[in-house]
């Protein structure tokens, strides 16, 4: 027959009931002069008592059952969120990390834990975190931060840091959460983007034929040096100071 082990809960509320017995008076629990009827009455309503305390307890059991599946559900999705999360103190000490985030860095999630978060940021972004920290704790309002962090491997990757403030209840410390993405390919795609867009703009400000560019409601973007000498100008300059006296006149 399998025995049914108290849990930390029932033994504590045990050894409470037990020296809870111990202080009753001598004498007081002399049953003799008890009335059968009594008796039977007193019994039938410890029953009901036992019985009510045995459905709390599983009820009990039920709703722990629960919280613990609850809470290794929102677990695994913080632990595996795409994104790395982590919560410092108000000195920057790492309080919280998830494996995102320890992975992102190339360490175990136990060698974040209690580290000043700027070990892992290059020495020249420093000082950007720390007055990054120091308006969040004055202004307590949610802001990014680009930083540069390093991993262990020495190699370094571009990220941003969506940051708020949150406090504990009856705690007036505050601490810093973070959501960490790494946007190196972002920042690698938009420099190759800026180097396009020079290289063409220079091809097209040097054609030999006339090239513009206006909006859907007719306002001038971009214009070359050939449609300015086309109008009998020297420069764009002067075309697009031309242009703008015309659209004064006739506004």
């Amino acid at each position: 027959m399998e025995t049914i082990k108290d849990s930390p809960v029932d033994s504590q509320l045990k050894r409470r009931a037990e020296e809870k017995l111990k202080e009753t008076p001598p004498g007081s629990d002399d049953l003799s002069r008890v009335s059968p009827e009594t008796m039977a009455r007193l019994i039938h309503e410890l029953q009901v008592h036992q019985i009510e305390l045995e459905m709390q307890n599983d009820e009990l059991r039920r709703i722990q059952g629960e919280l613990e599946r609850t809470r290794n559900k929102y677990s695994h999705l913080y632990d595996f969120s795409p994104v790395g999360y982590l919560t410092v103190t108000e000195k920057g000490i790492i309080d919280e990390a998830n494996l995102s985030i320890a992975s992102m860095l190339g360490v175990e999630r136990s060698s974040l834990i209690g580290k000043p978060f700027t070990r892992f940021v290059m020495r020249d972004d420093q000082d950007i975190f720390y007055k990054h920290r120091q308006r969040l704790l004055k202004t307590e309002t949610p802001m990014p931060c680009e930083l540069r962090l390093m991993k262990k491997d020495g190699h370094a990757f571009h990220s941003r840091l969506e940051c708020m403030v949150i406090k504990d209840k009856g705690d007036d410390l505050m601490k810093i959460r973070a959501a960490v993405s790494d946007i190196t390919e972002h920042n690698h795609l938009e420099m190759a983007l800026a180097k396009s867009e020079k290289k063409y703009r220079k091809i097209t400000e040097n054609m030999l034929v006339g090239v513009y560019q206006v909006t859907l409601d007719d306002k001038l973007i971009f214009v070359n040096q050939k449609m300015a000498e086309i109008f009998g100008y020297d420069s764009i300059k002067e075309l697009i100071a031309a242009i703008k006296s015309i659209e004064e006149l006739y506004a």
